[in-house]
């Protein structure tokens, strides 16, 4: 028997650590070392060769680092139902990006439209699927004539069985042999294309990649499980793939949901099975948002960086004035939202801990409002917690105030149930255009307007009253 080389040893033991099913990485990922990734990657006709064949030297010299080893991962192209040439290396010594700035860790085949990585499924694992549905696996199913036994056909013939999609081979991988039927698309962006003309201009609608088409047409249920990560610029893009797949996806008719969980428990959905136990990642599929849910809850998350970090007891006036420039509309991990026009800027974003002087904060602003007298708009998710609101900033809370002397008042509180005109508020985001908006709690707020069953009636209302306030009082920031 000859002896296994350290690159076949190292690549074994890196998919086994994603907690991937030992004959799954059999069917689908090989070592190559020398000459061989070549074969792998170089097959496209439009890459640049001599008049001899020969690959450019150019191109060569790019390349020479996959010479050192590493693997190479490929499935079933599910347009054919036959092994499919397009798949990923890694190599052992990644080269650089041409800036420098970052490690090029996945090699695809140059030249050639990227495609998912559509795993070959042992027999163990798709009988272990549909176990998971209750669904029987005829004779006539299995095809040993076919390289993945007609698992992948057998998948699009049964629109009943859910989809997760992920990043990275590693990841489906770590999916299938928990018993989810998961692909994996090369990036968080590879699930549609944009149709561009020869100079890069957009000029036609974006659209789901065939191969992923394939396997949703049928109105089926669909789970993103992308990475859980901590970088802002990063969180900002995967959010916005996030969006753009999802809204391909149902406009096919499926049913979109979003998978997440603490990034502290792992970046990747391998990461959270290896380190946690194929239990967490099970209760993380069970509470995935449906997608317009997961917007509205992903909108308040933190996506540009904070303007000032302030490490001081007490927040006070001159942090606010003195952190933001002028007419510039911050988005900040927020908890409490403030608007005043003697700010430098409209929309303030506002995170610290109880106790730090929010409140007292607060109540400097109301009253020099009140001062000068412009109105003064309180709203939060809970009575209680506006009510106490109020008491601090000596306004009357919606309940308290006489219908016949409401316009006189220079400010009240209420919650977000109230935001529509059929409200014992009556309320009417146009006259609250020069007022200064305090939103306590603006996550749970806007959590609440989206989704609790008190604004079911009137949501559509609300939501209505609410962009008009803030387009009102933003000035159509």
């Amino acid at each position: 028997m000859t002896p296994k080389t350290e690159t076949q040893i190292n690549y074994f033991r890196e998919w086994t650590n994603s907690c991937v099913d030992d004959q799954l990485i059999h069917l689908n990922v090989i070592p190559l070392e020398g000459q061989r990734p070549y074969e792998f990657l170089f097959y496209s006709d439009a890459i640049p060769r001599r008049n001899d064949g020969r690959v450019t030297s150019q191109i060569l010299k790019r390349y020479r680092h996959i010479e050192e080893g590493g693997w190479w991962c490929s499935g079933i192209d599910l347009l054919t139902g036959e092994e499919d040439l397009w798949g990923c290396f890694k190599p052992s010594q990644p080269r650089h990006s041409y800036d420098q700035k970052k490690l090029i860790k996945y090699e695809h085949p140059p030249k050639t439209p990227t495609s998912l990585f559509a795993l070959k499924i042992p027999l163990h694992l798709w009988h272990q699927i549909a176990s998971r549905y209750q669904i029987e696996i005829l004779p006539e199913d299995i095809n040993n004539n076919q390289p993945d036994f007609g698992f992948w056909q057998w998948f699009i013939a049964h629109p009943q069985i859910p989809l997760c999609i992920t990043e990275g081979a590693k990841k489906t991988g770590a999916l299938l042999t928990g018993g989810y039927v998961a692909i994996a698309l090369p990036g968080i962006f590879g699930g549609y294309r944009v149709i561009r003309d020869e100079y890069g201009n957009r000029i036609g609608r974006s659209n789901l990649i065939p191969q992923l088409e394939k396997l949703v047409n049928n109105h089926r249920e669909i789970y993103i499980a992308f990475d859980q990560d901590t970088k802002p610029k990063t969180i900002k893009n995967v959010n916005a793939a996030i969006r753009q797949t999802g809204y391909l996806l149902t406009r096919k008719g499926c049913n979109v949901k979003v998978i997440s969980w603490n990034p502290e428990l792992g970046k990747g959905v391998d990461d959270l099975i290896a380190n946690h136990g194929q239990s967490v990642f099970d209760e993380a599929y069970q509470n995935a948002l449906p997608l317009e849910l997961w917007k509205a809850k992903s909108f308040s998350q933190l996506t540009y960086p904070v303007n000032i970090r302030v490490n001081s007891r007490y927040l006070s006036e001159q942090h606010i004035l003195g952190s933001i420039s002028s007419n510039n509309l911050q988005k900040l991990d927020n908890l409490d939202l403030a608007y005043s026009t003697d700010f430098p800027a409209k929309l303030v974003g506002i995170k610290s801990a109880k106790g730090t002087g929010k409140t007292k904060l607060l109540e400097k602003i109301v009253s020099e409002a009140v001062a000068r007298s412009q109105k003064v708009l309180v709203i939060g998710h809970r009575v209680q917690l506006v009510q106490e609101l109020c008491q601090r900033f000596g306004l009357k809370y919606i309940t308290e105030v006489d219908k016949k002397s409401d316009n006189k008042l220079l400010g009240i509180g209420l919650c977000i149930d109230s935001l529509h005109p059929n409200s014992q508020a009556s309320f009417n985001p146009e006259n609250w255009s020069n007022g200064v908006v305090i939103i306590d709690e603006i996550e749970q707020v806007i959590w609440h307007g989206l989704n609790s069953n008190t604004c079911r009636q009137n949501r559509v209302e609300i939501l209505r009253s609410f962009k008009t306030l803030m387009q009102n009082v933003l000035g159509g920031v």
